[in-house]
């Protein structure tokens, strides 16, 4: 589904970037601390390296989640990006 939905909105005009979230010490994420903090590590990346795209306008760059994962990043980037989750 979320394939679908990132293409959807690249069709709309809208800049995508898609992330695959590791856990800090394996491969996959585990429910912990160390993991959610990884992972907002990661997507601060992604955001990061959005910004410094010259097509992106970077006071309009939102965050989308489907997961537990993503109640943590809502609360992490609360009031910097618009959220979704």
């Amino acid at each position: 589904m979320e394939y679908a939905l990132c293409e959807y909105l690249a069709s709309h005009g809208y800049g995508v970037a898609s992330a695959i979230f590791m856990g800090k010490k394996s491969m996959e994420t585990q429910v912990n601390l160390d993991d959610l903090e990884a992972e907002a590590a990661d997507m601060d990346f992604v955001i990061r390296t959005m910004k410094k795209e010259a097509m992106v306008d970077p006071g309009r760059i939102g965050v989308l989640g489907f997961d537990l994962e993503s109640t943590f990043l809502r609360n992490r980037f609360r009031g910097e990006y618009v959220l979704a989750c």
